[in-house]
């Protein structure tokens, strides 16, 4: 009967607080963008609570491109608690730093000294539901931009896309799997 009781709550705390956000870049293009996080629970209000990068160094994360394309991803992780997301990540080096959020109106500053901290308990009801990115050439140049993301009451997802243009070829999409939101870029 423990080991019953043991199985259920690990079960249910990896369902309640595996909520991180996988970027896998197959594409031969860097990858511009910015994420955010929303309250599905609460279509009546627009999914809010709603967080979203903002960075307060630089212009956006980016992620390189893939150096062998369609066969080896570049990836980047982040934890469901958005405090995290400006500490280095040795199991997904390739992850970019996001220093600053935008929650309920007001930028928070993880960089500061102490680092403006979004209340955890937000994190917690909020699960990762979109990308707005642009993508870029290695050399210079950009193929395009898009968006991906998991609708909030009346209004569409959009878990697909792909590149209008024959000469600049891009797909990606988005899903849940394990607790986890993907977005896979190729």
């Amino acid at each position: 009967m423990k080991k019953l009781l043991l199985l259920a709550a690990g079960c249910m705390s990896y369902f309640t607080f595996a909520q991180g956000l996988h970027i896998q870049n197959l594409s031969p293009y860097n990858i511009e963008f910015t994420i955010w996080k929303s309250n599905l629970g609460s279509p009546t209000t627009g999914c809010n609570p709603g967080i979203e990068s903002k960075l307060f160094v630089g212009t956006v994360p980016i992620l390189p491109a893939s150096p062998n394309p369609g066969i080896t991803a570049v990836e980047a992780y982040y934890d469901g608690n958005v405090n995290f997301s400006n500490t280095f990540n040795a199991a997904y080096p390739s992850t970019p730093l996001i220093d600053g959020w935008m929650f309920n109106g007001n930028h928070y500053n993880l960089g500061a000294n102490p680092p403006q901290q979004i209340p955890v308990v937000f994190s917690s009801v909020t699960t990762w539901t979109g990308m707005k990115f642009s993508t870029s050439l290695p050399g210079g140049g950009t193929a395009g931009g898009y968006t991906l993301n998991l609708g909030c009451g009346t209004n569409p997802s959009t878990v697909n896309v792909s590149s209008p243009n024959p000469s600049t070829p891009f797909n990606g999409t988005l899903f849940t799997f394990g607790g986890d939101t993907w977005i896979v870029l190729y």
